[in-house]
This record gives C-alpha cells, structure tokens and sequence, in this order.
C-alpha cells in the first residue's frame, strides 16, 4: 500500500468512532463540529493548497447569491473550469497540489453544482407558489437558501470529505435535524456492511503483491504470449476493486455511524439523491410502532451486483452508485442529444474529464458507449429469438464478456498515460474494441436477415399473416419514427441551446434597461459594443490558445526547444536587450507599465518576446512560429466572416425600407413607434424625434424644390463654394496628418537613442515624447470634426446630408490618421523604402534604431489604446459629470446655453470602430491586444451606461442609419481592411527582426509557412503548391468573378421587381382613392 492510501484508511477508520459521537449532538454541535474536523482534516492533508476549495465555496457562494433561477449552468461551468485550472496550476508557475487535495476538490465540484441546481429548483418553487397563489410540496426541496456559513459547513463536513459518498445538501440539512437520532440504528448496519472489509482487504494485498501493476510496463511482459497478457488484466482490475470496495465500505460505515443518511424505509430513498416518496419523519421511537431505517442514500457500492450483474449497463449502476446518481441527473438528462448511446458518451466525457486530464481516463470512458452500444443491438437482435435455456446460456455469455470488458477498459484507467494504455490495448490487438465492431455488425446483419425473411418469406395463414403485417409496420414506423425522433431530437437541443444562451445572453438585462429607458437607437450603439466585446473575446481566446498559452506551458514544463534561427550570437543584427541597466526605480517602472517599454517588452504581451523554437516530445511536435502566423491570419479571417455574416443579416433586414416613396412617411406614421419604451421622459424624447424626423422630411423636400428653382448662377457660386470648403477640408486633413508624421518622427528618433530616465521629471519627459503621436492622433480626431460641423453647413446640403457628409469625413480622418502612423513608422523602419540605405544595408531594415521593429509598432498601438482608455476615463469624470452638475444646479441662462448632454449614437460608434480598428492593426504585433481591449470595451460599457442614465439624454435629431448597424459595420470592415494592410506586408514583404520574435533568421514571415509545406508528404506539398499557383487562382478568379456578375444581374432583377411592386402599390393606392372619390360623388 502507498503512503496516500494508508492515510485515507487511516482516516476512514478514525471516522466510525468519531460518527457515534456526532450521533449524539444536536444540530448546532453537528454541523460546526462536523465542519470543524472536516476543515482540520483538510489543513493537516493539504496545508496551503485548501486555498483551492476554499476559492472554489467562495466563487459558488457569489454565484447562488447573484443569480439564483440561472446558478446552476454558472456553477457547473466555474467549478469545471477551475478544475481545469487546478490541474494545471504547475504552468502558471504555482506548486503542484497533494493528492488530498484533489480527493477533496473533486467531491467538492459535485457538492458544489448539486447545491446550485437545489437553489435554482428552490428559486423556481418560490416563484411559482407566489404566481400560483398555492404551495405545492416537492419532493427532496430544501427549506430555505442557505447562507455562506451553510454553504461552509455542508461543503467541509468530514463525511466523504475525501472517499465519498456524495450526498445533497437536502441530506446534510436532514442529519442535522434529525428528530431523534438515538433511536436510529448503527450497529447492527454498520457490522452488516463491514463484515466483508477484511476479506476484501486481504484479497486486496495478496493479489496486488502476485500481479504487480508496474510489470505490464515492463519489458518481460511484452515477450508472454497472448494468452498471458489477456490473463493478467483480470487479476489487476480484481485488484482495482477490491480496493475501492474497502475504501467505500469504509466510508459508509463512517456515516452509518453517525445516522447519517438513514431514512425511513416508507422514504423509498436512492443512492445519492435521498427519499423518492413524501414521508413524514417520527418525533420519536415511542410514537406508534417502530420506525424502520435503511442508509440507501449514502450506499455507494454493492460488490455482489458490480461483480455478478451480467449486463455492462447494469454494472454501472452498482458501481459508486452515488456519482453515478449525480452523473445521470446533471449530465445525462441535460445532454444535447436523444440516443442513448450519445447520452452515454456525452456522460462518460464529463466523467473523464471530472477524474482527471490523464488519456488513460479518457480512453476507458469512452470505451464503455461502445460497449454499451454493441450490447443493446446484440440483445435488440437475438435476444428475444433464444429460447428460456438459451437466453440462461446467453447471460453467462454476456457476463463473462462484460467482466473481460471492464477488465479492458480498467488498464486504461490505472495505467493513466495515452502510451501505455494504447501499448497495452495492442498487445492484445485490441481484442474488446474489435469484438465490440464485430458484435454491431453481426446484430446489424441479423436484423437485416429479419427485414429479408419478411419481406420474402413464404406465404402463411391468417393469423401468421397478421403477425407478419404487424411486424412490418413495426419495421416502418421504427424506420420513421428514428427520423423523427432525429429531428425531435435536434429541435429540443437548438430549443436548450438557445435557452442556455439567453440566460447566458452577455448584459441581456442591461440591454432591456437601455431599451425601455432610452429607446432601440440608443439600445443598438450598446448591442453593437457587446458584438465587438464578443469579437475581441474570440479571438483573445484564439490567439492565446494556440500561440501564448503553448508558449507559457512549454516554458513552464521545460520542454526541449529546439531553436530554428541560425544565426550567431556576434551578428551585427542579433543586438538587442531591452533591459534597462543599472538600479531603475518604481517610478520608472510605472513608465513603462504606461508605454510598454522596459520590462513590458519581456513579456507575452509583445512580439519580441516569443522564440523560433519547435518541441518535438514523444511523437507531439508544435512549431510556435507557424502557430503565431496562422493564428494571426485565422483570427483576421474570423473577423471578416463574423462581420459579413452580421451584416448581410441587417442589410436584409433594412433592404426593403429603403427610401421611397411608402417609406417617406408612412413608416414613420405608422411603424415609427417604439413600444419597448417604459420610461416616461423616454416616451416624451421619441415624441420629440418623431415629430422631429417628419419635420426633417419636409424640410428636405422643401430644399430639393429650392435646388431645382436655383438660377444657372446660384448653382455655380455654391458649387464654388462647395469646391472651397472642400479644399479647406483637404487643408485641415493635410495639417491633421503632416502633424502625426512629425509627431512620430520626433518621438521615434527619441526613443531610439535609448536613454535611461536618472530623475522623474526626465522619465515623465520621455512618457510624454512616447505619447505623443498617441496625443497628437486624439486630439486631431476631437478637434477636427468640430471643424467639419462648421464647414459643412456653408455648404448648403440638408440636414441628413450635413451628417452623413460629416461622418464620411470624420471616418476618413480616424482611419487615414493610423495610416499616416503607420506610413510614418515604416519610413523610418525600411529608410524611405530603400533597402540599400546605409543604415538598412546590413540587415535589410533599420536595425540600428528598430532592433526589433514589430515590438516597436505593437508598442504604438499599445499606446493608443492606453490613451484612448485615459482619454475616456477623464472625458467622462472631468466633463460630462461637471457638466451635468452645472446644467442642473447652476445658473438658468448657464443651462439653457449649454443643456443637457446629448448621448450621440454616431460619434460613440466611431469611437469603438477606431479603437477596434487599432486593436486589428496591433494584433499582429501585440498577440494580447485583443483581450487587452476586451477588458477596455467591458469597462466602456459600464462607464457608458453609467454617463448615459447619469449625464446624458436622447439626441433629438437621430442619426437614421442608427437604427440598424448596417452602416457602422461598413466602416467597421473598412477598418478591417486597412488593418489588413500592414499584417500582410509584414508578412510577405518586409524582412522580420532578426534579432527578436519567432520568425528571427527568417527572410519573411511567410518562409514559416513554405517550410512547413516542404515537411509535408509529397501528396499534401503538390496540393498546396498547386493551390498557390496560376494554374489555380486564375479559373478561380474567372469563376468568382462570372458568380459575380451573375449576382449582380440577380440583384438587379430583383430590385426592378421590387420597384415595380412599389409602383403597382401606389397604382391601387391611387385606384382606391379614385373609388372612394367616386361614391362619395354618387352618395
């Protein structure tokens, strides 16, 4: 026996006596006392590591307090998303947690989601008893929410604290108020349960000592025959049980003696799950006859039904029957799909993966659906045709083969590594896999001979012939029914998906709020941010799980790299150390914290960080170079489609209310109400801008009469006009961008001298030369458009135009202003585009001021999206709260000159398709910029929410295209292409830093990618060589292009349909009018 399994025997045997003396206490003694040894049991076993469960109460005690009808999706996705962390604490660099530990954590996590679905079964009670005006009791209901002390006790009481049994928190409420727990029986079950213990014990330590687990990884054992090493997995599973029976056995004697889970036997109680039937607890031993218990609830094994049941089916049953309650009522009953065998997997997945992240865990459990498989057909196809001695015959069968099949799947599960249990399963030629194929196809070729013999059997009797009828309709509506039982079955999981979904919908109350306070206008500019928080979470995730959380594992477990660059250290390009030299101070470290210098640039947030290495362990190899590239480029290819999709489903939407004749105002009159509106002023501003749209209509038909009343003069003096405002718009955008490029510039031949701040004033002088092309970008974006808003009403357009032509420009300064950056950076980095300069001769770029140029543009956009955060922080705090301060308790006259603010839906999204735009520019560069701008469009939310039912109210001219977000996603995939532009440059044209990244010592980027093509098979290399050349792309192109113009002539067929079933329209329009003019003359 090993040290961890002395220690649990010890304390499950410590236990039994412990139990007769919590028998005795009351309820207040019970549950603090019970608690009390169950958390000294844990500190003396875990020591530190008990932070783990502690963390993990704590999490589910905000949960069920937070959400209490959804608690238990959330519950079960947090504990089993910290399991995962906890079994990979060893890559964030924490120590590696005691096997206690785990015992604890993994009966912890189904306590925890068993509590979380008992509150939200209480939480839908209490809301249907005040709906219903009635209560109706519920059978294993706890009586009240428990509270963070209940929640404490219930998860560290020292029953099945380590071993088990599971038990509900309804079963702990019962112990601890057990009404006479004296007259509960101990003895007599408790020496009924263990009186098999030393048998099974001894069994136990013979049998482990004659078939040592470790000689099946053993040389000798590969060279016995077949026979053999089918043989010895019958001993070692023996042995596998024998353990677990004594380590159950024991631990319900522990509960046994403490009455714990004893019931009435009129309670009918189950295995985990406690009473089945409504039952009335006995006051006391004298009232009426004696009451009977039984301690089914905590009955966790039942070794003669596991050894001598003779279905597979059935023996999953027997075996830790408390789990398995817990895996069926959460897991099972909740799968996305309808056949059994699918539930099974689905089960034994979350099984798996709920034991542990070993291969062997998964191998076994996902053996057992196809075993169950096999069985049901072999019993569905030649069971019901054996006689009564044959199907005897058959079950002995079928029990020898289920013992052989857990024998099988058992070598999976103790000998843990993919690689020993798939050596193993070899060695025996996969016997149970193979039978278990060889067992479906033989029951599928019985029940074809079946459907033949019917079908072309001879001609019978009446009565035979009915028969035959019957089974033939059987046959067909099986066959039907399959179908539809398919379609039901993919139904009822897009039903439970989507339900999943909307209680999980991110912000979806929030979003009801906005709509019913502020109107659909204001409520889209917020379901346009959750869109882009999704999209940035997305690919965060992707990013990081192929690129960033490979690179911190195979760091963390000191894998062999092998490092791909083949340059010397003594090349004149390999110069590059970002660490500042001599004693820094905490002030210089906030600096670059701020501008992403310094010890920033050793991390995973930069591109510079990450090395052009392979690992290559047993058989697994990952190249991170590849990796980064693909990702990058998949990540850029997911944002495309996410956003095409989006917008093509609102340009459908909005297609058919283009302008037009109907739509003018019909519309407005008839569909222009906003019934989600619940807030009174609310429904006073959409009065305002209903009145207000139908006003800007008629004054837009008014200026399209004045246009075309204008005198051949007029025209061209506003043409001029036109023509100076324009060249003035051109001028300020000319200042706007020269100004970027010298910011730029000066910034960036600043820092390249690379200098050390000796006193805060310098280091703060440098943060701000860092900052300042940032600056210069925010300010331009501010400044700017409030001149555009001037300019454009000397142009005479009308209102609707004025925005539009205002935004245009606007978008065009956002956008064109990262593109003056980016030019500008690019100058410097190739000089000018002149390889051959002095300083670009050597190294094919600008080494001796760029030494790592990627790190250096990410570093920029960095910067950016740290301003813009600042900027919108101090915005909203030092103006917009001021602001309404002052309109609110200041002067009159102050209030009526400055107002109220408005909550301008067009400006703000161009905001968020900026900083998007930045984030898609910086991701080559900066691999975390997408989650860093994630947690920036989160915060935007909440500020935004916050400063709009605090400071702002709806702007009485809306923006039309604001109604649906057609037009913002057209900028948005604008921004996408440009964005576009620098990654695919970098990847194919510029030379990478040969100094830093994972692509040093590469001509380009792209070369990682031609290497790993010329690696491949020669089948798979032509393949890829074949889609990359003309051969290919040019009949691809010519058949997109005849798919173009075959769309665009579709399209154009249907919008002259449209617009003649426009015309037809107002034809019986004005027909009907007529009509009506006619009898009124006639009447």
């Amino acid at each position: 026996m090993s040290p961890e399994e002395c220690t649990y025997l010890a304390v499950l045997l410590v236990s039994v006596p412990v139990g007769f003396v919590f028998k005795r206490a009351g309820p207040r003694g019970k549950q603090l006392g019970a608690a009390g040894a169950g958390l000294l049991l844990t500190l003396l076993t875990c020591r530190l590591h008990a932070l783990h469960s502690l963390l993990t109460v704590l999490g589910t005690g905000l949960l069920l307090r937070l959400a209490p009808r959804s608690c238990h999706y959330l519950t079960l996705g947090w504990t089993f998303s910290y399991l995962l962390f906890f079994r990979m604490v060893t890559v964030f660099g924490l120590p590696t947690p005691t096997p206690y530990t785990n015992a604890v954590q993994l009966l912890l996590t189904l306590k925890m989601v068993s509590l979380a679905h008992e509150v939200q079964e209480f939480s839908l009670a209490k809301k249907q008893e005040v709906t219903s005006f009635s209560k109706n009791p519920v059978i294993g209901l706890i009586p009240s929410k428990p509270g963070l002390m209940e929640i404490l006790c219930y998860s560290y009481c020292y029953v099945g604290l380590m071993t088990g049994p599971f038990y509900r928190y309804r079963t702990h409420y019962d112990w601890l108020h057990q009404p006479n727990s004296m007259a509960i029986p101990s003895w007599r079950p408790l020496l009924a349960r263990a009186r098999l213990v030393p048998v099974f014990g001894l069994l136990f330590l013979g049998v482990s000592e004659l078939f040592p687990l470790e000689y099946v990884r053993s040389e000798a054992f590969e060279a016995r025959s077949l026979p053999f090493r089918l043989f010895y997995m019958t001993p070692v599973f023996f042995v596998f049980r024998m353990r677990f029976y004594v380590a159950w056995l024991c631990a319900e004697c522990a509960c046994i003696a403490a009455a714990f889970g004893a019931y009435p036997t009129t309670a009918r109680a189950r295995s985990g799950s406690g009473p089945t039937t409504d039952y009335t607890p006995p006051e006391s031993s004298e009232d009426g006859a004696p009451c009977e218990y039984d301690y089914e609830t905590i009955k966790n094994i039942d070794p003669h039904g596991t050894d001598f049941c003779v279905r597979v089916k059935d023996g999953m049953r027997y075996w830790n029957m408390t789990v398995q309650w817990w895996l069926a009522q959460y897991i099972y009953k909740s799968a996305p799909f309808g056949s059994y065998v699918l539930r099974s997997a689905w089960t034994m997945l979350i099984s798996a993966y709920w034991h542990g992240i070993h291969p062997g865990y998964y191998l076994s459990f996902l053996t057992i659906p196809l075993c169950l498989a096999a069985e049901g057909a072999m019993e569905a196809a030649l069971r019901g045709r054996l006689s009564a001695r044959g199907r005897l015959g058959g079950d002995w069968v079928q029990w020898f083969l289920k013992m052989r099949a857990y024998d099988y799947m058992c070598m999976g599960f103790v000998l843990l590594s993919f690689q020993d249990t798939v050596h193993y399963w070899h060695s025996v030629y996969f016997c149970i896999h193979g039978l278990a194929v060889a067992l479906l196809l033989l029951a599928k070729g019985q029940d074809r001979d079946r459907t033949t013999g019917l079908h072309h059997g001879p001609a019978l009797g009446g009565g035979d012939g009915i028969q035959v009828g019957r089974l033939q309709a059987q046959k067909q509506a099986g066959q039907h029914t399959r179908w539809q039982q398919w379609q039901a079955g993919q139904q009822r999981l897009r039903r439970k998906v989507g339900s999943i979904l909307l209680h999980t919908q991110l912000w979806r109350s929030s979003l009801t709020c906005i709509e019913g306070h502020f109107g659909t206008g204001i409520e889209a500019y917020f379901n346009f941010l959750r869109f882009l928080v999704l999209l940035n979470l997305v690919g965060a995730l992707f990013i990081g799980g192929f690129v960033v959380a490979p690179s911190i594992t195979f760091e963390a477990l000191r894998l062999n790299q092998t490092e791909r660059a083949n340059l010397t250290a003594n090349s004149p390009c390999m110069g590059y150390d970002p660490n500042p030299r001599g004693l820094v101070s905490y002030f210089t470290y906030i600096m670059d914290l701020l501008s992403g210098t310094g010890f920033m640039e050793l991390t995973y947030l930069f591109y510079g960080y990450y090395q052009n290495s392979a690992v290559d362990v047993v058989g697994f190899s990952y190249n991170i170079s590849l990796a980064y590239l693909l990702a990058v480029l998949c990540y850029f290819l997911l944002c495309l489609v996410w956003i095409v999709h989006r917008s093509v489903h609102l340009l459908k939407r909005g297609l058919v209310s283009e302008d037009g004749a109907l739509s003018t105002y019909s519309i407005k009159v008839f569909a222009g109400w906003d019934f989600g509106l619940t807030h009174p002023p609310a429904a006073i501003w959409k009065h305002n801008s209903i009145r207000y749209e139908l006003k800007l209509d008629l004054e837009e038909e008014a200026s399209r009469r004045a246009m075309a009343q204008r005198s051949p003069a007029q025209r061209a003096w506003l043409y001029t006009l036109r023509g100076l405002v324009n060249l003035l718009v051109v001028a300020l955008l000319g200042v706007a961008f020269y100004c970027i490029y010298l910011a730029t510039e000066y910034s960036q031949s600043t820092l390249s001298q690379q200098s050390v701040a000796q006193s805060k004033s310098k280091a703060f002088w440098e943060l701000l030369v860092s900052y300042l092309p940032s600056i210069i970008i925010t300010g331009a974006n501010l400044v700017v458009p409030m001149a555009f808003g001037v300019l454009v009403r000397l142009e005479q357009y009308p209102f609707s135009q004025e925005i539009k032509l205002t935004l245009v420009r606007s978008v065009f300064l956002r956008l064109a202003s990262l593109v003056v950056l980016l030019v500008s950076l690019w100058m410097q980095i190739t000089c000018h585009g002149q390889t051959e300069a002095f300083d670009c001769r050597t190294c094919g770029y600008n080494h001796q001021h760029f030494p790592c140029w990627e790190t250096r543009v990410g570093q920029e956009m960095y910067k950016l999206l740290v301003f813009d955060l600042l900027t919108m922080l101090l915005v909203t705090l030092l103006v917009e709260f001021p602001r309404k301060i002052l309109v609110s308790h200041g002067p009159v006259l102050l209030a009526r000159l400055w107002g109220q603010q408005e909550f301008l839906v067009p400006t703000n999204v161009l905001d968020l398709v900026y900083g998007q735009t930045v984030c898609w520019v910086g991701a080559s560069f900066c691999p975390l910029l997408p989650l860093l701008n994630t947690l920036k469009y989160i915060l935007l939310f909440y500020l935004k929410k916050l400063t709009l039912f605090s400071n702002c109210r709806p702007g009485d001219r809306t923006f039309r295209a604001s109604s649906s977000n057609f037009f913002f996603l057209l900028v948005l995939l604008l921004g996408l292409a440009i964005s576009w532009v620098p990654a695919l440059y970098s990847i194919f044209a510029l030379p990478p830093s040969q100094a830093c990244g994972p692509f040093r010592a590469e001509s380009s980027m792209w070369n990682a990618a031609l290497l790993a093509i010329d690696g491949l098979p020669e089948l798979a290399r032509g393949f890829f060589y074949f889609v990359g050349s003309l051969g290919f792309i040019v009949p691809l192109f010519l058949l997109l292009c005849i798919f173009l113009f075959y769309l665009m002539a579709l399209a154009d067929s249907y919008s002259r349909l449209v617009k003649e079933l426009k015309m037809q329209l107002q034809l019986e329009g004005r027909d009907k009018v007529f009509l009506v003019n006619q009898i009124t003359e006639l009447s």
